[in-house]
């Protein structure tokens, strides 16, 4: 996992205060294998889901060719390689008991993954 040279750009682009598109590449120069990313991130009113809170969504496509490595399971969250992609959906649940909870579903080369859950934050 720790062998191979490896090459990453990253463009990130704001275009609103609170939303982002991104796009990656990342080479194995030693075996040309990549791994290519685009996606977007940002938050948007609770209000339209009668929320008290605003929604932090984050989504990305990716594709990693079977070359890649061992570090590709690192990098996809043990899914693996192939066409993947990941929806991610978090908010406040208590500022009070300072609490979020989150959705995320991730597939990547077949596999399926769904994850829901709540985060309790120690340092606010």
């Amino acid at each position: 996992m720790l062998r191979g040279d490896f090459l990453r750009a990253e463009y990130r682009f704001n275009y609103s205060s609170d939303n982002t598109l991104f796009f990656g590449n990342v080479q194995r120069i030693d075996a040309s294998a990549n791994k290519f990313v685009a996606g977007m991130s940002g938050e948007f009113s609770g209000e339209s889901v009668s929320l008290p809170y605003p929604i932090e969504y984050f989504a990305y496509y990716s594709y990693v060719d079977d070359g890649f490595g061992e570090r590709v399971e690192l990098t996809e969250d043990f899914l693996g390689t192939g066409h993947g992609g990941s929806v991610e959906f978090s908010s406040v649940l208590s500022r009070q008991h300072n609490t979020d909870w989150f959705v995320r579903v991730d597939t990547v080369g077949g596999v399926t993954r769904l994850l829901a859950g709540v985060k309790l934050s120690l340092n606010r």
